[in-house]
């Protein structure tokens, strides 16, 4: 009796400890990198654009699709043509431009506020300030229309189509625009005035970015121009790689540079000095950079490549092989990556808790 009592108490006891380390053990699970389809449609997508702590983006059938922060995705017709431009949500109201040269004014609750027939198609995004909503056409136009009427207040030359959307410094109430004639232009909010050209002689096919005061332009040639936003002076002008269609990219003390034939370059951010080279063999979309030490670029075959920032150096690696074309960006959204794909689908990349 005491050999099976002094049994049984052994038994309890292994169990207690079993339970304490499993009960008591409050260390995360980690997490490895996963990614999933999170919307699936039946025509191509253009760029993404925030909207109401969510995102939206527009299709090759005219249609505006949203989605809400913790709300069901919603569809809503706004022209007859495709639109592979990037939303712009303020207010409720979304701004978005058409390829037939439209750009509307469009409100999901109500309808179609106002629309204005531009002389080409609009591929890039709007900015608004101030009342006003910005946006470049293709028939070598910027336009500043009057958010609530949609009436024309400015338009600004720009010698060639523009691609891109412009990028606003607040400060001195100024906008900076590159078109394909090879300038980047410098634009007064106030009154459109043209306050300064630079010419990268080679046409600029995406916006500019721009960082603690510092605009950084990218022409087809390659040629990286870092620009002061105050007084519109070159800090420095560098020449990286030819076919570059995608701008530039920041990330900390580094920017990237992606071109045409898989080639992506690291340079100092301060003096545009070449850290490293990568040949990769096929063509990467716009880079995302996700903090000062992680940039991430999805292909055109639909493969998500990675660059980290570590013991002073930058390394590269595959992170996932969506199998699927893909034609435009990542997406940074919450702590995720948003990646639209060439069929009308969505694919979302999660990385691993640290």
């Amino acid at each position: 009796m005491r050999k099976w009592l002094i049994a049984l108490l052994f038994l309890l006891g292994c169990l207690c400890l079993v339970l304490y380390f499993r009960l008591g053990d409050n260390t995360p699970t980690e997490t490895k990198p996963s990614w999933s389809l999170v919307y699936s449609g039946h025509s191509p997508l253009g760029a993404l654009g925030a909207y109401k702590g969510g995102f939206a983006a527009c299709n090759g059938k005219g249609e505006l699709i949203v989605f809400p922060t913790g709300e069901k995705s919603m569809i809503y017709k706004i022209s007859e043509y495709s639109i592979s431009a990037p939303p712009l949500e303020k207010d409720g109201i979304v701004y978005v431009g058409d390829e037939n040269g439209i750009f509307h004014a469009f409100s999901p609750e109500h309808g179609e506020r106002w629309s204005y027939r531009t002389g080409n198609q609009i591929i890039g995004g709007a900015v608004l300030f101030d009342g006003l909503v910005w946006i470049g056409s293709h028939d070598h136009t910027l336009y500043a229309f009057e958010a609530e009427t949609g009436k024309v207040l400015h338009s600004v030359d720009c010698g060639a189509q523009v691609n891109a959307t412009p990028v606003l410094y607040e400060p001195n109430r100024t906008l900076f625009l590159g078109s394909c004639d090879g300038k980047l232009r410098r634009i007064s909010l106030q009154d459109g005035a043209l306050l300064g050209e630079i010419d990268l002689e080679s046409p600029i096919p995406q916006s500019p970015v721009m960082q603690d005061g510092i605009v950084y332009a990218l022409s087809h040639q390659g040629v990286l121009v870092a620009v002061n936003a105050s007084n519109f002076q070159e800090i420095y002008r560098v020449n990286t790689l030819s076919g570059c269609f995608a701008p530039p990219c920041i990330a900390g003390d580094y920017v990237f540079v992606t071109g045409e034939n898989g080639t992506v370059q690291a340079r100092e951010k301060a003096n545009g000095e070449l850290i490293e080279t990568w040949e990769l063999g096929e063509r990467i979309n716009t880079p995302c950079a996700v903090g000062d030490s992680t940039v991430y670029a999805v292909s055109g075959m639909g493969k998500l490549h990675r660059w980290s920032y570590h013991a002073e150096k930058w390394t590269h690696d595959v992170v996932a092989d969506f199998q699927t074309d893909c034609r435009l960006g990542c997406h940074l959204f919450g702590h995720d990556l948003l990646i639209p794909d060439e069929s009308g689908g969505i694919l979302l990349y999660r990385e691993a808790n640290p």
